[in-house]
């Protein structure tokens, strides 16, 4: 067989990268006359590039408007490149493949050009380079870093429709296609071109010098990645603590400390190359590949057909969950928390300078159509934080006999006993296009439960607590006997009797009440079984003999990707993890304490929900490379 090696020169702006030119022997076969050597270029930038801002034709992408980051350099080093050229049927639309070549060059910081060599076999492109112009018209596909099965799938590649090729992940904590100087980048955009005859080819493109040029190929990582910036200590307090108010008072009640964040349904599986759905919110119609994401152009990832039938409520949950890691079906004390790199972004992004914000970690493509967007397919992150209690100095003052909610909680905490919060969803107070918010009011133990119930008679909490005694639920007794009506749980203080003072009182009370937790069927998280009192249990950890107790509590982030500024609506691609963009996530509001450990979340709830616990600012940034070009 002949061989036919193609010189492609050009430009790939990633980086400042170099590497060295590893040109193949010609074919030692019967016939060395038809042997065209080739050799890709890589033309290196004097600084860093910037990216385009429109697509081919003039429009602007639906990209967020915090602006461009150019990346680390080894998100943007290439050490290796497979190239795919294909035909594509007029009628049908249909990609089938022609040829391809491979190179491995390494490459080094030393030089300003870097040359890779190809090489093509002349019998594939005997076929392609027929014909009159129109017939020898092809569709260059670049896979920068190719994965080991990326690298595998495309040697064995010979025929057929290849562009539909997916990527599964066998495990969500290692990324194989994100890996330092190893990120995986493919097409951003089509690019064709018309290749000569092939016996030109062979006359004119023979040597290094003579290498036919195939243009500008334009590629974008395949991975996400999510950044977040931490809050500095303020106030005598620690890092990443935000203060909770008590809702009645106003007053403080103590501070949750963040330390810890957790992926959930990070996607198994997503396309090699990005497949993009016209104005269709289920993504019914028939899809393309490649081309940046419009306002009326939405990105595609793989089971569409499943991820539909569960938004419609036709597909349960444990029909979907297996395209997924870290279900968020599982209860939050079972995730695993990672904090924050200690390597900072790029400072010279576009959207602003001088940011704190820190690399966390990267991840998989996952998009949904408009009514999948739901807690058990949207990727998200899971917060840690530890509920603590205050400094007496940050307290506040109450009246004289008045109960400071601070004081409460501290004593609480120091009990090491499980404490108790009471949850309501309230409406939005004057704003009719906000959705209700969750309200929680720390209580304390389970006496302080009581004790709040005594003195606030004509609260939901009082009415709660008592129905829940009623029901056994709940247990008071009263100097061993077992109360069951209002008046019994809650007697009168009188002069002259046993129970003259509350201190007294107190002192022989006993209340009982459940640790465990449950959700509604809506996803809310409000134990309904337990008369939405929610039980915080504190961790138990012995380091050198001595007990420390944590009481963890959670918070969910449902990642967003084109925020439509409506609480009450999802709107297409609201909730997204997209190939190429950076995530940079900013505790903004903290409102209340978080869900406790062991309840567990809807997973068919819908993303836009009335349980905002805090608020998260997301800025979507573009990697600078999704733009690059490799000149070919």
């Amino acid at each position: 067989m002949k061989s036919l090696n193609l010189l492609l020169a050009g430009a790939l702006t990633l980086g400042l990268w170099s590497c060295s030119s590893d040109e193949p022997a010609p074919n030692k076969g019967d016939d060395t006359k038809g042997d065209v050597f080739a050799t890709l270029t890589l033309q290196l930038p004097n600084g860093r590039s910037v990216t385009d801002t429109t697509d081919d034709n003039g429009d602007y992408p639906a990209h967020s408007d915090n602006g461009n980051e150019v990346g680390k350099d080894y998100e943007n080093n290439v050490n290796a490149i497979y190239v795919v050229l294909a035909k594509r049927d007029a009628s049908t639309g249909a990609f089938t493949y022609a040829a391809k070549s491979y190179s491995s060059s390494v490459m080094n910081q030393a030089a300003s050009k870097a040359t890779f060599t190809i090489q093509f076999q002349s019998q594939e492109l005997e076929d392609v380079a027929k014909g009159d112009a129109a017939e020898r018209e092809v569709y260059v596909f670049t896979y920068c870093n190719p994965t080991v099965g990326l690298k595998t799938y495309l040697d064995n590649l010979t025929s057929g429709d290849f562009v539909d090729e997916t990527y599964t992940l066998s495990d969500g904590d290692n990324l194989p296609f994100a890996l330092k100087n190893q990120f995986l980048m493919t097409n951003a955009l089509l690019h064709k071109v018309t290749i000569d005859e092939y016996k030109n080819l062979i006359k004119n493109n023979n040597t290094v010098a003579t290498a036919f040029p195939l243009g500008t190929v334009k590629v974008e990582r395949v991975a996400s990645r999510f950044d977040f910036e931490e809050k500095p200590e303020a106030n005598g307090l620690p890092k990443n603590a935000y203060t909770i108010d008590d809702n009645a008072s106003g007053l403080p009640v103590g501070y949750v400390e963040f330390t810890g964040m957790s992926l959930f349904n990070e996607a198994k599986e997503f396309y090699f190359l990005p497949r993009m759905a016209a104005a269709d919110e289920d993504w019914t119609t028939t899809t393309d590949i490649c081309g940046y994401e419009l306002v009326d152009k939405y990105v595609v990832s793989p089971n569409y057909s499943l991820k539909n039938q569960f938004g419609a409520g036709t597909l349960d949950y444990d029909g979907i969950k297996g395209n997924y890691f870290f279900n968020i079906g599982a209860k939050p004390q079972d995730y695993t928390y990672t904090w924050v790199t200690t390597e900072d972004d790029n400072d010279d992004w576009t959207g602003a300078s001088g940011t704190s914000y820190k690399i966390w970690r990267y991840a998989s493509e996952n998009t949904l159509p408009l009514a999948a967007q739901k807690y058990g397919v949207t990727t998200g992150v899971l917060f840690r934080a530890e509920m603590k209690s205050l400094p007496s100095n940050l307290w506040g003052t109450v009246e004289a006999g008045g109960v400071n909610p601070a004081e409460t909680f501290a004593a609480a905490i120091n009990s090491h006993e499980t404490i108790y919060a009471y949850t309501q969803v309230e409406e939005a107070q004057g704003n009719t296009t906000q959705k209700p918010v969750q309200v929680t009011t720390m209580l304390g133990t389970a006496k302080q439960v009581w004790q709040y119930a005594y003195t606030h008679k004509q609260s939901d909490i009082r009415t709660k607590f008592v129905a829940g005694v009623a029901a056994g639920v709940f247990k008071v007794t009263i100097n061993g006997e077992n109360k069951t009506t209002e008046d019994e749980i809650f007697p009168a203080l009188v002069a002259g009797t046993d129970f003259d003072t509350m201190d007294k009182l107190l002192a022989a009370v006993k209340v009982t009440m459940p640790t465990g937790n449950l959700t509604n069927t809506d996803g809310a998280y409000i134990p309904s079984t337990n008369y939405n009192f929610v039980a915080y249990t504190p961790e138990k950890t012995t380091v050198d003999g001595v007990d420390t107790y944590h009481y963890y509590n959670y918070y969910y982030y449902f990642n967003r990707h084109n925020d439509n500024d409506d609480d009450q609506e999802d709107g297409i691609m609201e909730f997204a993890t997209v190939r190429n963009n950076i995530y940079k996530l900013k505790l903004s509001k903290v409102t209340g304490f978080g869900q406790p450990g062991d309840v567990t979340v809807d997973p068919g709830h819908e993303d836009e929900t009335p349980e905002v616990y805090f608020q998260v600012s997301a800025l979507v940034l573009d990697w600078v490379v999704r733009v690059n070009d490799i000149e070919l």
